[in-house]
C-alpha cells in the first residue's frame, strides 16, 4: 500500500500522546484476541501433548499463543522471537492483552514441542477458526459469494539436501532443494484478503516439475477448501490449472471457476474459441477504464474433452487492452502499449456480465500482493524456522494465524484510518510492534475496554484496495 504523506514530524508531540496512541491500538488488539480466544481455547485444549508431565513448564496453550503472536509482531526468525518476546516490557504487555500467555518460553521450547506433534493439527485449528468466523454477521455481510484465489510460490531453497521431502531440481550451477507451497486466500467484498488454506508440495522421488506438482497439490487442497467454503464459491486460478481434471474437480464441488487461458494452453480448444469469437461479431463490447481502452469478446459453449469420451461445454472471454504511456519524468516520447488477457469461465458470458468476469479474473493480483507481503513484510516467509520439515510447516501455519490477526486489526473501523495516516501497511504494523515494548500498558484500561460490548466491524473499503495492482 502506498500513501502520499507530507514530510512532517510525528503526530504525537508528547510522551503522553504517544502512550495514548499505543494504548488505543493495544485495546483493539485485546478486543480482537478476546473474540478469537473464545473460539480457539476449546480447540487448543484438544491438542496432543506428548511431553513428560514432570518436565512441563509451559502449557500447550501458552506455546500455541506464543507461536501465533511471534508472527503477529513479525519476528522474522526464532532467535529474533526469543530476544524480542522475552523482553520484560513485552512479557508484561502480552499478559495484559492476552489471557493465557502468562509467560514466554525460549523459542527452542516451542520448536521441541512442535517436533512431537503433527503440524497439520495447527492448520486444522486455523481452518476451524476461519469457518466459525465466516458465520459472524460482519463476515457474512462482506463475504457475498466466496471469491477464492489460488497460487503457488517458492518458500525457499538450499544447495544441499536438508529433507527427503524437499523438491529437487538441477540447474546450470548444480542441484538445489526447494520448499514450494500452494496457497489459497479469500477476498471479501471490501477488499480484505484472508489467508485460507495451504498445501505443501512434497517430494515423492521425482524431478521437480512445477506444473505437475502444483496440480497434484491442488487435488489435495480442494477437499480442505470445500470443508471451509462449501458449495457455491468462485475459484480463480492461473494458467497452470487450465486442464480437464481441475475443471472436473471444480464441477464436482459445484464451484464456479475463472482460469487464465495462456497462449499455448489447450491449443485445439483455444483455436475453436477464437474462431467462434470472430464469427459471433455480436459478442463484443468496448469500454474504457483509467484511460485504457478495452475490447472484450467471448464465446460460449465451446466443447472440451476433460476425459475419454467425456465432454463439457466451457466459456471463454478475452480482453484486449490498449493505452498510451507518457514519460514526463524521463522526457522520452509517449509509447502506445497493448496487452491481452483471456480466461475460461464456468459462467456463460453476455453483454451484462462479460466485463464483470474480466474484473474477477484480474483479481489474481490480490493473492500476488498477499504473497509479496508475507515475503517482504517481516513475516519470515522464506526463512527456514527449522530444518525439520514438519516443524517448518508448523511455523508456516502459525504465520497464517499472525497474518490473519494483523488483517483484522488493519481492517477494523477503529484503526483502518490510521494505516494511511502512518504511511501504509508496513508502517502501521511497525507501530503495532512498538506497542509491546518501551513502556508498560495500562492493564485496567485494557480490561475495561475488553469488558465493553464489542462487535467486529470492518471498514467498507479495505486498506488493501489502496495498494497498486501489478500491470
Amino acid at each position: 500500500m502506498k500513501c502520499n504523506l507530507p514530510n512532517r514530524k510525528s503526530a504525537a508531540v508528547t510522551v503522553e500522546e504517544e502512550e495514548a496512541f499505543r494504548q488505543r491500538i493495544a485495546e483493539n488488539i485485546a478486543k480482537i484476541m478476546k473474540v478469537m480466544l473464545r473460539l480457539l481455547k476449546p480447540m487448543i485444549s484438544e491438542l496432543p501433548d506428548p511431553r513428560d508431565p514432570r518436565y512441563i513448564t509451559y502449557t500447550k496453550e501458552a506455546l500455541f499463543l506464543y507461536g501465533v503472536m511471534m508472527f503477529s509482531v513479525r519476528a522474522e526468525s526464532r532467535r529474533n522471537a526469543t530476544q524480542f518476546m522475552t523482553d520484560p516490557f513485552m512479557q508484561e504487555n502480552l499478559r495484559n492483552i492476552i489471557p493465557g500467555l502468562e509467560a514466554v518460553a525460549h523459542n527452542d521450547t516451542l520448536a521441541s514441542y512442535l517436533e512431537r506433534i503433527d503440524p497439520e493439527v495447527i492448520q486444522e485449528i486455523y481452518h476451524a477458526l476461519i469457518k466459525k468466523l465466516l458465520r459472524n454477521k460482519e463476515f457474512k455481510r462482506l463475504a457475498g459469494r466466496y471469491i477464492v484465489l489460488v497460487d503457488g510460490s517458492g518458500k525457499g531453497s538450499t544447495d544441499w539436501k536438508f529433507s527427503d521431502k524437499a523438491l529437487h531440481r538441477k540447474n546450470q550451477n548444480g542441484e538445489i532443494w526447494l520448499t514450494y507451497v500452494l496457497d489459497a486466500v479469500l477476498v471479501l467484498e471490501n477488499g480484505m484478503v484472508i489467508p485460507l488454506c495451504t498445501q505443501f508440495l512434497e517430494n515423492t522421488g521425482g524431478e521437480f516439475d512445477k506444473q505437475d506438482c502444483e496440480s497434484k497439490a491442488w487435488y489435495r487442497m480442494a477437499p480442505k477448501l470445500h470443508k471451509i467454503v462449501g458449495d457455491g464459491a468462485t475459484i480463480i486460478m492461473d494458467g497452470l490449472y487450465a486442464s480437464g481434471p481441475v475443471i472436473a474437480q471444480c464441477r464436482r464441488y459445484r464451484w464456479e471457476y475463472i482460469i487464465t487461458l495462456r497462449d499455448g494452453s489447450m491449443p485445439s480448444f483455444a483455436e475453436e474459441a477464437h474462431s467462434l469469437m470472430e464469427y459471433e461479431t455480436s459478442n463484443r463490447i468496448e469500454t474504457e477504464s483509467d484511460g485504457r481502452q478495452q475490447v472484450i469478446t467471448w464465446a460460449n459453449t465451446v466443447e472440451y474433452m476433460i476425459s475419454t469420451n467425456h465432454y463439457v461445454e466451457l466459456n471463454v472471454v478475452r480482453m484486449e487492452e490498449s493505452w498510451t504511456e507518457y514519460r514526463a519524468v524521463t522526457g522520452k516520447p509517449a509509447e502506445a502499449k497493448t496487452t491481452t488477457y483471456q480466461w475460461i469461465s464456468s459462467t456463460p458470458l453476455s453483454r451484462k456480465n462479460a466485463l464483470y468476469i474480466c474484473i474477477l479474473g484480474r483479481k489474481r493480483w490480490f493473492i500476488e500482493n498477499n504473497i509479496k507481503t508475507e515475503k517482504h513484510g517481516g513475516y519470515g516467509y522464506e526463512h527456514y524456522f527449522s530444518l525439520d520439515w514438519d516443524v517448518n510447516k508448523a511455523y508456516y501455519y502459525f504465520m497464517k494465524f499472525g497474518h490473519f490477526i494483523n488483517v483484522l486489526l488493519m481492517s477494523c473501523e477503529e484503526l483502518s484510518s490510521l494505516v494511511c495516516a502512518l504511511g501504509g501497511i508496513g508502517k502501521f504494523l511497525e507501530k503495532v510492534k512498538q506497542v509491546f515494548y518501551g513502556f508498560v500498558l495500562d492493564r485496567e484500561s485494557i480490561r475495561a475496554a475488553v469488558m465493553q460490548p464489542f462487535r467486529l466491524r470492518f471498514n467498507p473499503v479495505s486498506v488493501y484496495l489502496s495498494a497498486t495492482p501489478p500491470p
